[in-house]
Order: C-alpha cells, then sequence, then structure tokens
C-alpha cells in the first residue's frame, strides 16, 4: 500500500517545496518589494524624527500589520492609506509589486508543520 501512495505523496510533497522556493525566490527577487518597503522605513523614520526610534536602519516584518491600526487625526485614514497614496504619487512601478501575489498565495496555503509530518511519513515508510 505504501508504495502505490509513494509517487502521489513526493509529488504533492515536491509540488509544496516548489512553491515555496517560487515564492521565496520572487521576494528576495523583487525589486518592487523592495523599494516598497524603504518607503515603509522612510515614513517610519519621517513619524519617529526626534526620537530614539527615528533613524532606524530596518524594521520587523510584524511592523507592516501596525501600518492599518495607526490613524491620522481624521480618524479615516491610516498610515497604510497614507503608504499607498505615496507610492502611487512619488514611486508608480512599485505599484507593480502586486505581481508577486499570485505566488505568495500559492505558498501561503503551505503548511510547513503539515510538510514536515508528511515528509517525516515517507520517510519512515521509506525506512520500512
Amino acid at each position: 500500500m505504501f508504495k502505490a501512495q509513494l509517487e502521489p505523496d513526493m509529488d504533492e510533497l515536491l509540488q509544496q517545496v516548489d512553491s515555496l522556493k517560487a515564492a521565496c525566490e520572487a521576494v528576495q527577487g523583487s525589486a518592487e518589494l523592495q523599494a516598497l518597503m524603504q518607503i515603509v522605513l522612510h515614513i517610519g523614520n519621517a513619524l519617529n524624527a526626534g526620537t530614539t526610534r527615528g533613524n532606524a536602519a530596518g524594521f520587523r516584518p510584524s511592523a507592516l500589520l501596525k501600518l492599518a491600526e495607526h490613524k491620522a487625526a481624521d480618524k479615516k485614514t491610516t498610515l497604510l492609506h497614507y503608504t499607498v497614496e505615496v507610492v502611487q504619487t512619488n514611486a508608480p512601478k512599485v505599484r507593480r509589486v502586486t505581481a508577486l501575489l499570485p505566488t505568495l498565495a500559492q505558498a501561503s496555503r503551505v503548511s510547513l508543520e503539515e510538510l514536515r509530518a508528511k515528509s517525516a511519513d515517507l520517510a519512515r515508510g521509506m525506512d520500512q
């Protein structure tokens, strides 16, 4: 039974690994994503000017979630809205970062825990 299921399981496992690899390569090779992160860093540094956090060389990815939380005086506009406006006005080519979305969406459906478990199951089955 294990041998009959080995090839389809291996194919599925390899497809998931390929999906993750493609997403990693897309993110690492994206000049648009790098430019977008630079814009976010500049905005953050401008907002924090005059404080100990005002001249940061980088930020944690979790800080991106805060873009939607911080609101302007009008209580409607978020820092995310402002970032989009800055990109549209000053760096329209950065909008091409959306081309990464299909690759990233596919990779986001891969569960690392399930991938590890399936890989371990296959390895155990091959040892038997």
